[in-house]
């Protein structure tokens, strides 16, 4: 496919992005005061812009005729915002600040990506083919050539003004993405299924994938009840290892009954293990499932010294529940199977349990008391079923939950091998804030697109835009955060080079972005400040994190 034909299929999807009520912008703001704070709306929206909405470099020239002249008006260059709300357009123009311009304005015609643009009261028709471009060729009337020349003007004066326009912002690519997430989002399933099991104090725990982006969750099979649903929420979760732990609403899991203890010591390999959970129930039935086999190796994908690799064969749906050594301690939790090879499954070692529960929680949550040791295996999975949950997990809230979940289990993107049927290696306690407000940002041309911390690092992602002909960027080596009076330096760079070095651009307007990494800062920061230098522009000043 040529450059051209993607570019027009990433327009005509991205008219489908944009049949999204206006109401529902972020950060809509009907007398923006600066050009970051304009950029910043256009980028937390960009799924919901008007199709003209935009900043445009605008090429400006036209003529000027008398009975007796004829001449051309001064060529310039500058700037224009576009902003649209409820289908109330406002042009802005950068006059000393950024400010609504009194001259310019535009209307929508209909249910089309054509507008009628106005200088003063004459107004032309402009027509958006590729979303990106558009010209306004105005015959002035009087009125208007009065305006434009800043007195009256005889009606024998034609004023021809064009205003040649280019999107330069939001970019394309930011468009492109745009409907790749509306993609990613629209191919989720409405519903989907794991398994869990039962820990003390009316807690359970699966895994984390189980429960990523769950709006509701639901535990089924309490006391052995498949007929009632028990609403449940995530107190604490490691995303790195694949472990959630929940507690369940509206029903007491006695935790005297419990009949399994978790032995967080290593396994040895050989060892008889079983595991049970409710894999495939759309076509292999809603009761329990039993598989069998022995701990293949003490370490998994990889060498993962988190995970045991073991042969007894898993499904989709097993994702979270118990793994049980012979006497039937749970020694891990059921996480992925290997894609590319038969009975090769992976299990979270329960001694990481421990761990997020003792980070996490201020009480030991953990059974125990085993009293299925001496039972024969028959006897010990009619022990432990009934502490052994259906989880039914949604993308809606509790109350438009569907009885049955549309799919077994969630399908996941992941950050190791493909083959490797697991999740990402990013930090559960990672916070991630997009588009964060900046009380006082020093350039108008350096947009702060995130800010990412977590337990080894802050991200900053941001980008530049460039203003020249021949324009450059770089990031000086001892660039810092402030964080509660204390300095942060910067530790890496991405997409940026390092001073003296220099990162070119290809043609004025271009975005570029890029990432600089800090050391972590403390969880309760509520409000950060960065400074490339204490004398640069590249200064944001009150950045919230919340």
């Amino acid at each position: 496919m040529s450059n051209m034909k993607r570019l027009v299929m990433t327009f005509l999807m991205l008219f489908v992005l944009i049949g999204i009520s206006y109401g529902q912008k972020k950060g809509y703001n009907s007398n923006f005061t600066s050009v970051y704070e304009i950029q910043r709306y256009y980028a937390i929206n960009i799924a919901l812009l008007d199709p003209i909405e935009g900043e445009y470099d605008v090429d400006f020239s036209g003529e000027y005729i008398t009975p007796l002249i004829h001449d051309y008006l001064d060529r310039d260059n500058f700037k224009i915002w576009i902003t649209c709300n409820n289908n109330e357009y406002t042009v802005y123009v950068n006059n000393g600040g950024l400010k609504k311009s009194r001259n310019l304005r535009i209307q929508s015609i209909g249910e089309t990506n054509a507008y009628t643009f106005f200088f003063a009261t004459t107004p032309t028709r402009i027509y958006l083919q590729n979303l990106n471009h558009f010209i306004a060729s105005l015959h002035l009337n009087n009125y208007s050539a009065s305006v434009f020349r800043g007195k009256e003007t005889a009606a024998s004066v034609n004023i021809l003004p064009v205003y040649d326009c280019i999107k330069v912002y939001p970019t394309m690519s930011m468009y492109a993405d745009a409907v790749k997430r509306q993609e990613e989002e629209e191919s989720k399933p409405s519903s989907w299924t794991g398994t869990g099991f039962a820990l003390a104090n009316n807690h359970l725990v699966t895994n984390y994938h189980v429960v990523e982006d769950a709006k509701s969750i639901s535990i089924l099979g309490v006391n052995g009840d498949f007929n009632t649903q028990y609403k449940a929420s995530i107190i604490a979760s490691d995303k790195i290892n694949d472990l959630a732990i929940l507690k369940v609403n509206g029903v007491d899991i006695s935790t005297a009954s419990i009949p399994y203890a978790v032995k967080t010591t290593i396994s040895d390999v050989g060892e008889e293990i079983f595991v049970l959970g409710y894999p495939l129930t759309s076509t292999m039935g809603d009761e329990i499932k039993l598989t069998t086999g022995v701990v293949s190796s003490k370490t998994g994908y990889r060498g993962d010294v988190a995970l045991y690799q073991i042969s007894a064969p898993i499904q989709p749906g097993n994702s979270g529940g118990p793994l049980f050594d012979s006497k039937g301690n749970v020694i891990g939790i059921v996480s992925a199977k290997h894609k590319d090879a038969e009975n090769v499954g992976y299990a979270v070692k329960s001694s990481y349990l421990r761990n997020l529960m003792e980070s996490s929680l201020s009480s030991n949550i953990l059974p125990q008391v085993n009293r299925v040791a001496t039972q024969n295996l028959a006897g010990k999975v009619k022990s432990v079923k009934n502490f052994i949950y259906y989880i039914v997990c949604s993308s809606q809230y509790q109350s438009d939950m569907p009885d049955k979940p549309k799919t077994e289990s969630k399908p996941r993107t992941t950050k190791r091998p493909k083959n490797f049927d697991s999740d990402s290696n990013i930090s559960s306690s990672e916070k991630v804030y997009e588009y964060p407000h900046v009380a006082t940002p020093k350039s108008q041309h350096l947009l702060l697109e995130s800010v990412v911390l977590n337990e080894t690092e802050t991200v900053l992602t941001l980008s530049a835009i460039n203003r020249y002909e021949d324009g450059w960027m770089n990031m000086d080596k001892n660039a810092f955060i402030v964080a509660n009076g204390e300095r942060y330096i910067l530790t890496k760079a991405e997409g940026i080079a390092i001073s003296p070095d220099k990162t070119y651009f290809s043609h004025r307007g271009e975005r570029k972005t890029f990432k600089l990494h800090f050391p972590a800062i403390p969880k309760y920061i509520k409000s950060i400040n960065f400074f490339e230098r204490v004398d640069s522009e590249w200064q944001l000043l009150g950045i919230l994190l919340e």
